[in-house]
């Protein structure tokens, strides 16, 4: 694996303040994961063909790791109900975003638009739902990159300070893992907890390791 630089085992070890470990709600804000996302590497022009611009595509690749955590559990039930979940056909658009973005787009508004249309209070099925988000906004990782600032002046924000749209993959993941996001009363703290010490022990190095190969 290729050695994590300090400045992003400096971002892992900053990221899990003690909301994460002791707080009621053990979240890791959005904020806090936007610093991880800048310290993988920095943001290319679009359709940058730069061999040494692999920020984007480690951060691809760590959304892919995220989504695919949540997966497992949830494939009998989300095939069942026709919901979409995140597989390995996502990937496609990583290694040659230039190629298929227009495809890419319009399948990620399909996806969107497909689980807006769901309308239901089962909490069964709105993780199911939550899955779908996750694997939309997985092609919009790989087409556009993580939203985050490159100053990092959104340290302290959260997940209900943006718009659904600008939420990342791993938010996605760690409600479908806690059974519901951190504001759903019925949601597992303990579990969100385990997620989001798992996202930056295990995942965030994993993706930096991939380097310019799909994780």
């Amino acid at each position: 694996m290729t050695q994590i630089p300090p400045d992003l085992i400096d971002a892992i070890r900053r990221a899990p303040s003690e909301a994460v470990r002791k707080g009621p709600n053990h979240d890791l804000l959005l904020g806090r994961r936007r610093q991880v996302y800048r310290a993988i590497g920095k943001r290319c022009e679009p359709f940058s063909l730069n061999p040494d611009c692999v920020g984007q595509l480690r951060r691809a690749n760590l959304a892919i790791i995220s989504i695919e955590k949540s997966d497992p559990a949830l494939g009998e039930m989300s095939s069942s109900r026709q919901i979409p979940v995140a597989r390995i056909e996502n990937r496609k658009w990583i290694p040659c975003r230039h190629c298929f973005a227009g495809e890419g787009r319009t399948r990620k508004r399909c996806m969107w638009q497909h689980c807006d249309d769901f309308s239901t209070t089962d909490q069964e099925v709105l993780i199911c739902i939550e899955v779908g988000y996750g694997a939309a906004q997985v092609i919009s990782v790989a087409l556009d990159d993580e939203i985050f600032d490159e100053n990092g002046a959104d340290a302290e924000i959260t997940d209900r300070d943006v718009d659904p749209h600008d939420l990342d993959v791993a938010c996605s993941a760690a409600s479908v893992y806690a059974n519901g996001p951190v504001w759903v009363p019925t949601s597992d703290p303990g579990r969100r907890r385990l997620f989001w010490e798992w996202w930056l022990e295990e995942a965030v190095p994993r993706a930096w390791g991939s380097g310019d190969f799909l994780a």
